[in-house]
């Protein structure tokens, strides 16, 4: 072998001894690398202590719900009759009772002016009186057919018209329908005219009282029902009654009312 194929040998001897010595190297610091950084953990979540809750309790029974309204009532007559002039009206020509006075039925309570009605009236019965008792003389004497039915006729004919003026009579009066106590009377003077369905005098029966309580908000009185119970303090004495009527069974109104009957 010759002297430079020996040199040659060697250099590529050393090149292989260096790369050799730098792979080691490299492999030596990348196991240093790795030596220098820290192990990974396992990342836990933090523990939060529940809150306690804290709750109201109250005890449960059993028992009945029940609706009370308080306020102050009036007394009222359960039969009431408002009286006024049906068919037209007329000129007054007096009222004979007064406000309070007791009256019975059948009492006279408005009277309208009926110029001299009354004395036809009168007339006219004797006339029917009349009538009547020629028929019977004509039917005694045995009068003809033609006769008899003729007297007949006049009686007929004068019956109608008192009738006639019985009716007349009869619109132009007020009587009193029930026995009771006069509650209303309307501010009249004779001589003032009085128009038809216009309220005159009114008559309450005593012995039939209600309790009458008026509610400004009709929200106070809609869970009051017919037939529900009711109390009263009188005098400071206790009643036990019933409710006869309320908002949902009445008439609408401007205001709102329930009636309780008390015994």
């Amino acid at each position: 072998m010759s002297h430079k194929q020996s040199m040659l040998l060697r250099l590529r001897r050393i090149r292989l001894r260096i790369a050799g010595a730098s792979l080691l190297l490299l492999a030596l610091t990348g196991l240093a690398g790795c030596s220098l950084l820290p192990a990974e953990q396992e990342l836990q979540p933090p523990l939060v202590q529940p809150v306690q809750q804290e709750y109201d309790m109250e005890e449960v029974v059993t028992g009945n719900i029940q609706t009370f309204l308080k306020g102050t009532a009036t007394f009222a007559s359960g039969h009431v009759e408002a009286l006024s002039f049906k068919e037209s009206g007329g000129v007054l020509k007096g009222i004979p009772v007064e406000l309070g006075q007791t009256v019975k039925k059948g009492e006279l309570l408005v009277e309208l002016e009926t110029g001299d009605l009354e004395m036809q009236h009168s007339l006219q019965q004797l006339n029917v009186e009349r009538a009547q008792l020629l028929y019977k003389q004509a039917e005694a004497s045995g009068a003809n057919a033609t006769d008899l039915r003729l007297r007949q006729i006049d009686y007929e004919r004068e019956k109608i018209s008192l009738d006639h003026m019985e009716n007349k009579l009869a619109k132009a009066r007020l009587y009193s329908p029930i026995s009771g106590t006069v509650t209303y009377i309307q501010t009249l003077n004779t001589g003032d005219y009085i128009n038809a369905y216009q309220p005159v005098v009114t008559v309450s029966d005593p012995s039939s009282l209600q309790l009458t309580y008026v509610a400004g908000d009709a929200g106070d009185l809609l869970p009051v029902e017919t037939g529900m119970p009711a109390s009263l303090k009188y005098k400071g004495k206790d009643y036990k009654g019933k409710v006869l009527q309320s908002p949902s069974s009445a008439p609408a109104k401007g205001t709102q009312e329930t009636s309780t009957a008390m015994p």
